[in-house]
């Protein structure tokens, strides 16, 4: 009895076990199904958010979108460009390449098939975004590791070409795929192809297939042959990269069309018998008259600039009315001035130098590049932009596209950031070799100076004048590069700057428009002013698109930047920029950098900003004896700044509220008195002047030449004998 209520007594244990672990199980079931829903419905609830979101945006995106109409967006209306004075500059398109609409069935069948076997093959297969080719795409940029292949749809371009602008944002290529979509809707697959050829860039001003054919080989669109079929659809993807006139671009050229031809036999459009007849066929190019007009350096980039605000189609089809800051008469003017440079430098020099045959022969190098800018000081307002010799030849332009050292002309900058923490003019540097060695490296840096010549102790107003490299260095070693970059970057410079004490001997790579700014920040007092080029745009209906506000803003004191221009004119009186001076106040540096590869001048009158390079463009030395800036650079700027003031009156540097004057010992750096021997009047931020007597040239002092050596004797006394003429030649 006692063994059948165990196991009666065991039986129940195991079914109130078994039922409690049911219960646990239909609990847990009913927690995971009800997690189940509760997920399911925040999925719901999510789609239906994004779709009506997705498509309330697109409804907000689409009002905002341009109407579809073909007949109303047809080029018809040339823009024109004018100068500061009125006169016109350019129209973008020339009559030679007015753009002609072409109808389909003039179009040559070769044409239609080469251009869509280069740039979309699935034309005819997508509706207006191609998938397959997106994936095509991604694949192979990740194989390649580098954009290589785009996927936008002929419709796509279409729609970014004639209805939007070139702005790489989110907002704009959504727009795009809405336009695509609504061009499929309405138009036919002939018609968008139709477009597309009429409104695409092919280079060199022609805008749609009539334009191209004609600018490349004079030619009617019913003409063209296969070959040339294939040359024109080679274009579009980078007109400037693959143009057939330059000799680098014309194999460049060559190569893309090939490629069309073997792309057209792949897909059908030819046959290979056909394709291999065009590979052999010999095309010849339209010839095109030079143009020695340096204007085109400046009409660039004011288009760039139009462009990316506008779009291509507004802005060369629209009729817009673009004013600008340039002054026509100069620009022409200067850019004869650089032309011929080499003659105007030689003329320059003394007779001896000017008989030595070889340096004649390098002053007429035609190898020998240069470039300019001339800024009104106050509006920052572009009048002259000069990107080389000859804009025929070469469309670089060294202003706004070359990244060069600035050697010496960087030096201002080291030495404002001197004077903004506790150096003035009169603050006596030692000029001596220097080595300075990084710690983190070991690596030891020797500058050297101009000739491996060394003054001795001296104030800074006549280091500057004199270029002295070492003193620069040993500068930014005491103030450190960060605070030399902080004060670059408040003057203008968005270049990348180097992070050592090199620095301050311009071992940067920089563009002259980022001097320019410096230059015309300094010419403002410490107040940064935005260079621009286009004072105003006029749409055809005499509506102004935009308008140009000069704004102003101070980023350094006035009185520090005033003693810095102190310091700067004495470059052009004495130092080593006196080859820039033309009869007026002038502040300004030189830049050489080794071996003479680049030469600056960059200086300013109270009125305008100028700015001169003359260099290679291969990066080879001018030349070390003869190849400085003082004697290339700077008598090319007084040229070009003479020209510029012929008619304004001479007017020095206003002096503002804070600024002292003194007459400073040259050998102590202390107040002058009637005993020292050479004195030099220099500015002070008022509180900063030294307040000592000099006291070295005193009749009871010891005489400074009795320690010094039989060699240092002679060097002193040269010095003594020549102390009118310059401090250095740099």
């Amino acid at each position: 009895m006692e063994n059948e209520r165990k196991s009666e007594k065991h039986l129940e244990e195991n079914s109130e076990l078994s039922e409690s672990s049911a219960n646990s199980s239909k609990k847990k079931s009913s927690w995971f199904i009800k997690l189940i829903k509760f997920l399911f419905e925040i999925f719901l609830f999510t789609s239906f958010a994004v779709v009506g979101f997705g498509m309330a945006f697109m409804y907000v995106l689409s009002r905002d979108l341009p109407k579809l109409k073909f007949t109303e967006w047809r080029p018809v209306l040339n823009s024109t460009i004018y100068d500061c004075n009125g006169k016109v500059i350019t129209q973008l398109r020339a009559r030679q390449n007015r753009r002609e609409w072409v109808s389909a069935d003039r179009i040559p069948k070769y044409m239609k098939d080469a251009i869509v076997a280069i740039e979309d093959e699935r034309f005819y297969q997508h509706h207006g975004i191609d998938p397959i080719g997106i994936l095509r795409a991604i694949v192979v940029d990740i194989l390649s590791g580098r954009i290589k292949q785009g996927a936008s749809t002929i419709t796509q371009q279409l729609a970014r070409n004639a209805f939007l602008t070139l702005d790489r944002t989110f907002i704009r290529k959504l727009k795009e795929l809405i336009i695509a979509f609504e061009l499929e809707r309405k138009y036919t697959k002939d018609e968008i192809l139709e477009m597309y050829l009429n409104t695409v860039y092919f280079g060199h001003g022609a805008w749609g297939i009539a334009s191209a054919a004609y600018t490349y080989f004079g030619k009617r669109v019913e003409d063209l042959t296969l070959a040339e079929c294939a040359l024109l659809a080679a274009l579009p993807q980078a007109p400037s990269r693959y143009d057939p006139f330059k000799e680098k671009g014309r194999k460049l050229a060559r190569k893309r069309q090939l490629r069309v031809l073997d792309k057209m036999v792949e897909l059908g459009f030819i046959t290979p018998q056909e394709a291999e007849a065009a590979k052999l066929e010999v095309i010849k190019l339209r010839h095109t008259e030079k143009n020695y007009d340096w204007r085109g350096y400046f009409v660039d980039e004011v288009v760039k600039w139009l462009v990316k605000r506008y779009g291509w189609v507004k802005v060369f089809t629209g009729g817009l009315k673009i004013y600008t800051t340039l002054d026509l008469d100069w620009q022409l003017k200067a850019g004869q001035i650089v032309k011929n440079y080499g003659i105007e430098a030689v003329n320059e020099w003394p007779r001896w130098q000017r008989k030595y045959y070889p340096l004649y022969g390098w002053a007429t190098d035609e190898a020998l590049q240069a470039a300019c800018m001339v800024i009104d000081v106050k509006s920052g307002a572009i009048r002259v932009m000069v990107g080389g010799k000859d804009y025929s030849i070469t469309q670089f332009n060294r202003c706004t596209q070359s990244f060069r050292h600035v050697g010496s002309s960087f030096k201002p900058i080291v030495y404002l950031t001197a004077l903004l923490n506790g150096y003035t003019e009169a603050t006596i540097v030692n000029d001596r070799p220097f080595v300075w060695e990084n710690k983190d490296t070991g690596q030891i840096w020797m500058p050297k100076n101009f000739a491996n010549k060394y003054m001795g102790p001296v104030p800074l107003k006549v280091a500057l004048a004199a270029s002295l490299n070492s003193v620069a260095a040993q500068l930014a070693v005491d103030l450190g590069v960060n605070k030399i970059i902080k004060v670059a970057r408040k003057l203008g410079i968005k270049g990348k700057l180097n992070r050592g004490p090199a620095i301050a001997l311009g071992a940067s790579d920089l563009q002259m428009i980022d001097m320019a700014r410096v230059y015309t920040t300094l010419a403002n007092e410490g107040e940064r002013v935005e260079l621009y080029m286009v004072e105003k745009v006029v749409d055809s209906d005499g509506e102004v698109l935009y308008q140009h506000d000069v704004k102003r803003k101070r980023v350094i004191p006035a009185p520090y930047v005033y003693v810095l221009i102190d310091m700067m004119k004495a470059v052009v009186q004495r130092g080593t920029g006196r080859r820039a001076y033309f009869g007026r106040p002038v502040a300004g540096k030189t830049g050489t950098t080794n071996e003479g590869r680049d030469t600056w001048f960059c200086g300013f009158s109270p009125q305008y900003v100028g700015l001169v390079w003359v260099g290679r463009d291969d990066y080879k030395p001018l030349g070390k004896r003869f190849a400085s800036a003082g004697k290339i650079a700077a008598p090319l700027w007084r040229c070009i700044m003479k020209m510029v003031h012929e008619s304004v009156p001479a007017t020095d540097f206003p002096i503002p509220n804070g600024i002292v004057f003194a007459n400073i010992c040259k050998r102590s750096g202390k107040l002058a008195t009637k005993y020292c021997k050479e004195t030099l009047r220099m500015a002070f931020v008022a509180g900063t002047e030294p307040k000592e007597m000099c006291d070295l040239d005193a009749p009871t002092h010891e005489d400074p030449y009795e320690t010094l050596s039989l060699w240092e004797l002679k060097e002193e006394q040269f010095k003594e004998h020549y102390k009118e003429a310059d401090w250095s030649d740099e």
